[in-house]
């Protein structure tokens, strides 16, 4: 009878601990427990839904100097489709959403956030929407120096869904980003990069004055600048600007906040 009942015992205790999904772990941090199920395939494609997502909304944008017959390429960077609506045939202008179910759209007029330093002191802007398009004239709306960017606007008959802006008031340390932009030019135009936020809200002293970032370690490099900083939602969270070049250093690129864009934008 003890045997049987030490048999029943073992049983039961193989079962708690062999029974369960193998995919779930409880992880106690600071007191607290968390239910962690992890299904890296859901993960995976929740990240490349994301990309696609924000993909065409993100551009590439040249700088020229020049003039329009000799035009020489002094720098490339990227920028965030934000908004847009669509000129029918008669000049009528709607917005986009509504130019779906439309026949007559001539052309859509676009808006672009970026940097400031990305254009500075060219007198001919290009923007590249992927690999097969030409180059389009853009003009600039406005732009400023202290806060580091820049309004575009540019005309084409490809329709573009706009990016939408996320709160970053809401994000955190630890949330996942993905970097999306043109490092290097237009030959790596659309490139995407994985991290984390390492801080949300990160001062940083440039010429005596402090000026909030968030800081990332998903890669940004010369020609990211004035692309996006997304969520897994596909939102913006912010607009990459800058990392920290030295020999010792590794992983620390620095994005102007979403609402701090959204304000520049509504000004």
């Amino acid at each position: 009878m003890k045997k049987i009942i030490s048999l029943i015992s073992l049983f039961c205790i193989l079962f708690i601990f062999c029974g369960c999904n193998s995919n779930k772990t409880n992880n106690e941090i600071y007191n607290k427990t968390y239910d962690v199920s992890i299904h890296i395939d859901e993960f995976e494609e929740l990240v490349e839904a994301a990309i696609e997502k924000a993909s065409s909304g993100v551009i590439s944008v040249g700088a020229y100097k020049g003039t329009m017959f000799t035009p020489r390429l002094d720098g490339t960077g990227s920028g965030v489709i934000y908004e847009g609506i669509a000129i029918l045939n008669d000049g009528t202008e709607i917005d986009l959403e509504s130019s779906k179910s439309h026949q007559d759209v001539a052309y859509y007029t676009y808006y672009v956030i970026t940097n400031q330093h990305v254009i500075q002191g060219s007198n001919i802007i290009r923007v590249y929407l992927g690999h097969d398009t030409n180059e389009i004239n853009a003009t600039l709306v406005r732009a400023s120096s202290s806060d580091d960017l820049a309004i575009l606007t540019f005309s084409s008959s490809l329709f573009i869904k706009p990016l939408e802006f996320a709160d970053s008031d809401d994000v955190k340390r630890g949330t996942f980003v993905i970097a999306i932009g043109s490092p290097e030019g237009y030959e790596f135009h659309g490139t995407a990069s994985f991290g984390i936020i390492s801080y949300a809200n990160r001062y940083v002293d440039e010429d005596g004055t402090k000026k909030l970032y968030m800081q990332t370690d998903a890669s940004i490099n010369p020609g990211n600048s004035g692309g996006a900083l997304i969520n897994l939602k596909g939102e913006v969270i912010g607009i990459n600007t800058m990392k920290l070049v030295e020999e010792e250093i590794e992983g620390m690129g620095f994005a102007i906040p979403s609402n701090i864009v959204k304000q520049f934008i509504n000004q």
